[in-house]
């Protein structure tokens, strides 16, 4: 049991060492999706197939069409492309994980705008690998992402904090009340801090939802 114990944690800690190796290409793959978007908003479709693997995948899930390989890509790109030059595409990544060092996964957002249409915000969750020094697309989901359509409805996960609520410490009370704003767009937090039986402080948050973010 101690051999076989011994063994697994050698086993745990050469996962860890290869996980974190591949840690320090976080800029590279950062730089790779940079790119990839100055080629797409200059309009460079030939240029942009150059960041796909030929056996790639890209699954639209909102369509559910799923389009694979790296010729069929680059048809749909150039697709996309032709006759728009006002689109243009900029995004976001909320996280990067080092599967091994040569196999990266990567989710965030893209904004898709056009002159007068209205923008696409869209998750995407991206496998990129390392082939011969460099970071591709090997396969890419993506899925549109629903925007509330007031502020009301973006705070609902946070109606839970609505009330009166009490945080009791050995010398000092703090006193909360949420609620509504007439019209439901916003949240009021008011707030006491009685220390020794003292009020020592107290104040008032607005909470509100930014449809830009």
């Amino acid at each position: 049991m101690k051999k076989l114990l011994g063994r697994l944690g050698c086993c745990v800690c050469l996962m860890m060492i290869l996980v974190s190796s591949g840690r320090g290409d976080e800029p590279a793959v950062r730089a790779m999706l940079e790119s990839y978007l100055k080629s797409f908003n200059e309009q460079k479709a030939d240029e942009l197939i150059t960041f796909w693997v030929e056996d790639a995948v890209h699954h639209d899930r909102e369509t559910g069409e799923r389009t694979e390989g790296r010729d069929q890509i680059a048809a749909d790109l150039k697709q996309a492309l032709k006759g728009k030059a006002s689109i243009r595409i900029s995004g976001s990544i909320d996280r990067i994980q080092f599967v091994t060092p040569d196999v990266a996964k990567v989710e965030g957002e893209t904004l898709l705008s056009q002159i007068d249409q209205e923008p696409s915000r869209t998750a995407f969750s991206a496998i990129l690998v390392k082939k011969d020094g460099a970071w591709k697309f090997n396969a890419i989901d993506e899925h549109p992402v629903v925007v509330p359509a007031s502020g009301y409805e973006a705070l609902q996960d946070l109606s839970w904090f609505i009330g009166q609520w009490t945080d009791q410490g050995e010398q000092t009370r703090v006193e909360t009340k949420v609620d509504w704003t007439p019209g439901g767009n916003f949240l009021i937090r008011s707030y006491v801090v009685i220390s020794e039986g003292v009020e020592a402080a107290s104040g008032t948050q607005v909470i509100g939802w930014d449809p830009r973010e």
